[in-house]
């Protein structure tokens, strides 16, 4: 559906890469063998590819992708949803990747949704 993103899922300077399809998203090390517990069935059909995150530089990746239902889902490195995480619901269609932007603290997701309106 999008890019392949490199990862080090699990923090020992080995690659993975993780994609996702419009139902499941996916994490294959290099031979393309899927890392336990991927692939993970999405509870909404995506409408954009999945956006990988690193916020410190850390490897505590996350993972964000609107669903069909226009729900924001953001899922950890793990293939399990972000605990608090509030999954906001959105008004028009969204087919591109979301973008991030860290200030000082602060990280803020940039992303472009399709409306009905006419500006």
């Amino acid at each position: 559906m999008g890019k392949i993103t490199e990862v080090d899922a699990f923090k020992n300077n080995k690659v993975q890469y993780l994609f996702n399809t419009e139902e499941y998203l996916y994490l294959v090390d290099v031979l393309g063998r899927d890392v336990s517990p991927f692939p993970v069935k999405l509870p909404a059909k995506a409408s954009n590819p999945a956006a990988v995150f690193d916020y410190a530089g850390t490897k505590d990746y996350r993972i964000l992708f609107v669903g069909n239902d226009r729900r924001i889902y953001n899922y950890d490195i793990h293939g399990k949803q972000v605990a608090g995480w509030h999954k906001h619901q959105i008004n028009g269609e969204v087919t591109q990747p979301f973008r991030g932007l860290s200030l000082c603290t602060a990280i803020i997701f940039l992303l472009l949704q399709i409306t009905e309106k006419l500006l």
